[in-house]
């Protein structure tokens, strides 16, 4: 069970201190997962560090950065370091909403796989209790073009922005 508990120890990275759980209890019990199951489980992790990534940018750090619209979640405002443009600020606002729904397929992905996003229960020690279905493969490649689309237009023009803006 110790790669169901610790999942829930941490309320922004389940996915990895289940994933970090289940490699100790292979290692205790010196079981090797099979390749299907290595692949499953790296999705299942793939999929929560992109979705992590995106949360963390969008919905947990730029705020910081920007002043938003006079409207929540962008209030209250504090005095701060914000040395946006007005249009920079509208263009990561709007990204801001698009980010939220590439979290939500992020996360998705990762239920396709895993079963439910947070808290996957299919990683165990030496394996994984379900196998890849042709229908979520297509599905999981839908989402992940459509993130990796996100990410190489959106994304990382706004990281560049904010590092150039405060590098």
């Amino acid at each position: 069970d110790a790669q169901h508990i610790t999942q829930r120890i941490c309320g922004v990275c389940p996915v990895p201190h289940g994933m970090a759980a289940v490699a100790a209890l292979d290692k205790a019990y010196k079981v090797t997962a099979p390749p299907n199951a290595r692949i499953m489980r790296n999705l299942v992790l793939g999929a929560n560090f992109i979705q992590s990534h995106i949360l963390h940018f969008y919905h947990l750090a730029a705020l910081d950065f920007i002043n938003g619209p006079d409207m929540p979640p962008w209030q209250p405002s504090w005095q701060a370091d914000k040395r946006f443009d007005a249009s920079t600020t509208a263009a990561l606002v709007n990204n801001y909403v698009k980010a939220l729904e590439m979290t939500r397929k992020a996360h998705d992905m990762g239920a396709l796989v895993g079963g439910r996003m947070p808290h996957p229960p299919t990683y165990i020690p030496g394996g994984f209790t379900t196998t890849p279905r042709p229908e979520r493969i297509s599905k999981f490649r839908v989402y992940l073009e459509e993130i990796t689309s996100f990410i190489q237009g959106v994304y990382l023009k706004d990281v560049n922005a904010l590092a150039k803006t405060y590098g």
